[in-house]
C-alpha cells in the first residue's frame, strides 16, 4: 500500500514541481515560484503530513530508503538547476536551496498530528 502512495506521489510530483522546475521555456523565477506553489499544494500549506517523514520512521526507513533518498536527491537536484539558471555557481546553488529544501522539509515535516 505505501508502495503503491509512493508511485502516485511520484508521479504528482514529477509532473507538478519537477517538471515545472526543469522547464526552460519558462524563465528561472517563473519556474521556482509555480515550483514552489506546487509544493505547498502538496503540502497543503504545511496541513498535511510529510509522506517522506512517516516512511522514515523505524521500519519503514529500511522498506523505503531507496525511493526516499532517489526523491530527495530529485528535489536538490532541481532546486541547483534553478539556482544555476538564476546565475548562482554549481556550488553556491547547491549550498543555496539544499538550505532552501531542508528548510521547506523541516516545516513541512513538522505540522504533524500528535
Amino acid at each position: 500500500m505505501a508502495d503503491a502512495v509512493l508511485i502516485h506521489l511520484e508521479d504528482w510530483i514529477n509532473t507538478n514541481v519537477f517538471y515545472t522546475l526543469l522547464d526552460t521555456n519558462l524563465t528561472p523565477r517563473v519556474r521556482l515560484k509555480k515550483g514552489l506553489l506546487a509544493i505547498r499544494e502538496l503540502y497543503d500549506g504545511g496541513n498535511a503530513i510529510c509522506i517522506f517523514r512517516a516512511l522514515s520512521m523505524q521500519a519503514g526507513i529500511e522498506l523505503f530508503e531507496e525511493q526516499i533518498n532517489k526523491g530527495m536527491t530529485q528535489w536538490l537536484s532541481a532546486f541547483k538547476e534553478i539556482g544555476i539558471a538564476l546565475s548562482f555557481t554549481p556550488e553556491e546553488a547547491e549550498k543555496s536551496f539544499t538550505g532552501i529544501n531542508t528548510s521547506t522539509r523541516m516545516l513541512n515535516c513538522s505540522k504533524r498530528p500528535e
